[in-house]
């Protein structure tokens, strides 16, 4: 079962702001497929405080970020990378294009992605 509020507040977390523009810069994640918590907005200010909100905070959106639950679950376990999402037409991004561009730099998955399964089962 995916958690929609889990990913979020791991994603939130898991920004690289380093390679954010100067200033505040606002993301929004649109699922549309939930008929509740479908959209969430994550605001990094200049200082590098971060907000995560799941009603419009009141500013301008620098970037939206358009997927369905399983995908945005499968990037954070490193299942599919940002660049295969898109490829595959399962992650639209519109925007500002230097945000887009960089998508794979700063939104990073989970800290144990890299870590893959076993190809055989262990035998003990």
């Amino acid at each position: 079962e995916l958690d929609v509020q889990m990913l979020m507040v791991e994603f939130s977390r898991r920004l690289d702001a380093t390679h954010l523009p100067a200033g505040r810069t606002v993301l929004e994640f649109v699922l549309a497929e939930l008929p509740k918590f479908g959209r969430w907005w994550i605001v990094i200010e200049a200082n590098g405080t971060r907000e995560l909100c799941s009603n419009h905070p009141g500013h301008a959106t620098n970037l939206t970020l358009r997927l369905d639950l399983r995908t945005l679950g499968e990037i954070w376990t490193g299942d599919i990378t940002v660049s295969k999402a898109r490829t595959d037409g399962r992650l639209s991004v519109t925007g500002d294009a230097g945000l887009a561009r960089s998508l794979s730099t700063w939104l990073r998955p989970g800290a144990l992605a890299h870590i893959r399964p076993a190809r055989k089962p262990l035998s003990v």
